[in-house]
């Protein structure tokens, strides 16, 4: 009896830390709840046409070893008026952008371009 006592508490504690993952791509968070969204930098590249919805946030999280920025050139070809994010080595920066297509590099290795769709 004992045993199936503690069998059952494990479950139920198990079952409570689980990841609520809804399907979303937002580990469990609704978009209208602000969800996130992680972009994984591993090489000396940034991903191009990363989808996410407004008011979520994006997250860049850097395992590549090396020290990057999130430069922001433009959204839906005009001019960006957003702040430069520091990505240090095997860091994170996070960002919340309002709808649009962002362009977007690093300050540091110019060949590193990324494309960034807010919908909403």
């Amino acid at each position: 009896m004992r045993l199936i006592k503690l069998a059952l508490i494990l479950v139920m504690v198990t079952a409570a830390c689980s990841d609520d993952d809804d399907g979303n791509g937002t580990d469990g968070t609704d978009a209208a709840d602000g969800g996130e969204v992680v972009i994984e930098v591993t090489e000396i590249a940034y991903p191009t046409g990363t989808e996410v919805a407004a008011g979520d946030a994006v997250r860049w999280v850097n395992s590549s070893g090396a020290g990057h920025t999130v430069v922001f050139d433009t959204v839906d070809g005009e001019a960006a008026d957003q702040a430069e994010l520091d990505l240090p080595a095997d860091g994170e920066a996070t960002a919340t952008l309002d709808a649009g297509e962002w362009a977007y590099h690093c300050g540091i290795h110019p060949s590193m371009v990324g494309t960034l769709v807010v919908a909403g």
